[in-house]
């Protein structure tokens, strides 16, 4: 059988690629070229010479604010150190020795004794102190109030010197106590009344008053004054000076003059405690002011008696 014709070869087709979108490419804007120079040519070191100095190369400033830059530590200097001065310690009083021959009179015993039985109180004495004068020391006991024992203290204190009896002793301390006191009267002044003799003082306290007697023995005859006051060691005082002031007004020469105590008080001198005395003495002519002054030696009362006739002695009738 015979085949079948062949189908004549096709033409070539020609295929057109379809096109693609086109894309849209920014390329990246480059580095503009740096035209080339001539090669660096290495450095030759240059040497320093005389002629030709190195010139130097400024240094780099860089600016700091004050604030920043911490400033310099201060250092106090200390002054300088100087030995201490030695100083002598303040003398200390020093409690009494007691012997046969310097013992307390019975006042001051008595008000030992009274001191003593304060509760609270240990052990009382007498010591001497820095100017001379005896001074009353308290051992108190452990755990007690102080200032309330102090307040009691003082209370019987006042109490013994207001109720103080002021007896004479007999012994020989006693006797130049007195004798002493008697000094500011001297007989020339009082030869024609006589010497005029401490007998006794009396300062009798109940409550708010206290009433102060004075016994002299003007050659023999004895006179007595009183005055009365408030219970208080200056009024006291004052009213012992008054009292001696009455008990002597029988033997002035004026006896119609105005005599008034302006003054009276216990006052330091030296190493001794001393009274005076201030008499204001009117008698129709021109003021007086008289003043005597007598060593403390056994009780202030008596010593202020002694100054007040010390101030009147001139004008004793003679």
């Amino acid at each position: 059988m015979p085949s079948a014709p062949q189908a004549a070869p096709s033409a070539p087709q020609t295929v057109n690629p379809v096109p693609s979108a086109p894309q849209a490419v920014n390329p990246a804007p480059s580095a503009p070229a740096t035209p080339a120079g001539p090669a660096a040519s290495p450095k030759t070191p240059v040497e320093q010479t005389e002629q030709y100095p190195l010139a130097q190369q400024p240094q780099q400033v860089t600016e700091v604010h004050p604030q920043e830059v911490p400033s310099p530590p201060v250092t106090e200097q200390m002054p300088p150190r100087t030995p201490p001065t030695s100083r002598q310690p303040l003398p200390e009083p020093t409690p009494p020795v007691s012997s046969e021959d310097d013992q307390l009179d019975p006042d001051a015993e008595r008000l030992l004794e009274a001191v003593r039985s304060v509760p609270g109180v240990r052990d009382a004495y007498y010591a001497t102190g820095p100017d001379g004068s005896p001074n009353l020391r308290l051992m108190l006991e452990d755990g007690v109030d102080r200032d309330e024992v102090h307040g009691a203290v003082s209370a019987v204190v006042s109490e013994q010197r207001a109720s103080e009896p002021g007896p004479q002793s007999t012994d020989d301390s006693g006797e130049q106590a007195q004798a002493d006191l008697a000094q500011p009267a001297t007989d020339a002044e009082f030869q024609a009344v006589g010497e005029v003799e401490l007998r006794h003082v009396e300062i009798d306290s109940t409550g708010i008053d206290a009433e102060v007697s004075v016994t002299l023995a003007v050659g023999e005859e004895a006179s007595t004054g009183t005055a009365a006051a408030p219970p208080i060691d200056w009024h006291v005082h004052r009213a012992a000076a008054s009292a001696t002031v009455e008990a002597l007004r029988p033997f002035l020469a004026a006896g119609d003059a105005r005599i008034e105590v302006e003054h009276a008080s216990i006052v330091s001198t030296g190493p001794v405690k001393t009274a005076v005395v201030v008499v204001l003495w009117l008698d129709g002519r021109t003021p007086r002011r008289l003043a005597g002054a007598a060593v403390v030696a056994a009780e202030r009362s008596k010593a202020v008696v002694s100054a007040t006739v010390g101030a009147l002695a001139a004008e004793m009738a003679h």
